[in-house]
């Protein structure tokens, strides 16, 4: 689903990858919404994420899945969790890296509504997100990660339930 298949689209051997990452992505995502409902029956919270601009949300079967699960999106920028250049020349620039997640999850929404990027500045420069930077970028950061586990005790502690409501 990244952006830049459009240039590996152009071979018959970036063609045949890209068939066989969609054609698995829909094994996954079928497994995923038969998991998901089951963790929605039972109270819990999902999660589904990828880049902001993959083309995969745009996919008939990823918009079921998000209509039948009734999930709601959030965007948010990695640069704002620490996310930097992989480059020892470049360490100490931000990855923009926008990121999407659906999820039935109130809490998980509003701690990443605001999560945006601070805006460029002397101490705040934005490294292209491409080659090495691409694949480091597929982590997440220990900041990000820190702050949904943060979120999700919050949400467990408060005995908070789908839709905002208290226990």
């Amino acid at each position: 689903g990244c952006p830049w298949n459009y240039i590996n689209d152009k071979t018959d051997s970036g063609r045949r990858r890209i068939k066989g990452h969609r054609v698995e992505m829909l094994l996954l995502l079928k497994s995923f919404v038969v998991l998901a409902k089951i963790v929605i029956r039972h109270g819990g919270i999902v999660c589904f994420e990828w880049p902001a601009h993959n083309t995969y949300w745009n996919l008939p079967d990823v918009q079921d899945m998000i209509n039948s699960l009734q999930l709601t999106d959030v965007r948010f920028d990695g640069c704002f969790f620490n996310l930097k250049s992989v480059r020892s020349d470049r360490s100490h620039m931000y990855i923009k890296k926008p990121w999407r997640i659906y999820t039935n999850c109130d809490g998980i929404i509003r701690a990443l509504e605001n999560c945006v990027c601070p805006g460029v500045d002397a101490n705040h420069i934005h490294e292209s997100c491409r080659g090495d930077n691409a694949k480091n970028s597929e982590r997440y950061t220990v900041e990000f990660a820190k702050h949904i586990h943060r979120t999700i005790m919050t949400v467990m502690d408060r005995g908070w339930v789908l839709g905002g409501e208290t226990a």
